[in-house]
């Protein structure tokens, strides 16, 4: 038997059909939204998609047409089509190839490319942790907003043992669609 990447190419037909007649009651989603708001203090809007939350989040900031946002050179393309949905321009830093994600010296470089920038995305690639407080200090004295994209990362802990996702200005996390 063959295992796919996606969890959906891997369910059988008995999983499917749990899936698509699971009843979700509204209790079930004001539980759902509460315990997101205590784990990661703030106001939850739930969507369907990952990148319409983002895309969601990056209207909700206001911010004029084609700002720039710095993102991990290694990403998505639902984050790309996340941020040019909101009209917002990428920016792709560097990767430190240790961490598949950039380091404090490639978000400097990021940055004096694009000294014009207003968002920074996070993304810890495959759940790797990384020392997240000189990025969180960068953004705070250059007056970015800090994102944090918990994709692949949902519980997990930065080196400092915080919880990923609680440190940003703003945490965007899925489920998955599957």
């Amino acid at each position: 038997m063959a295992i796919f990447n996606s969890l959906g190419s891997n369910y059988r037909f008995k999983q499917v059909m749990q899936i698509l007649f699971v009843l979700v009651y509204r209790v079930d989603n004001d539980q759902l939204v509460a315990s997101l708001e205590q784990d990661y203090g703030g106001i939850v809007t739930l969507a369907y998609k990952a990148r319409e939350a983002m895309m969601l989040g990056f209207r909700e900031l206001n911010l004029p047409k084609e700002s720039k946002v710095i993102v991990n050179g290694y990403t998505c393309f639902a984050v790309e089509d996340s941020i040019l949905s909101a009209e917002l321009m990428p920016v792709y830093a560097d990767i430190d190839q240790d961490l598949f994600h950039f380091g404090l010296k490639q978000l400097e470089q990021a940055f004096k490319k694009d000294p014009d920038a207003k968002v920074v995305v996070v993304q810890n690639t495959y759940g790797i942790g990384f020392d997240i407080k000189p990025i969180e200090n960068f953004c705070k004295n250059n007056g970015l907003i800090l994102i944090e994209d918990l994709a692949h990362s949902i519980g997990g802990t930065y080196l400092d043992g915080r919880t990923m996702g609680t440190i940003g200005d703003m945490a965007i996390l899925s489920f998955g669609r599957d």
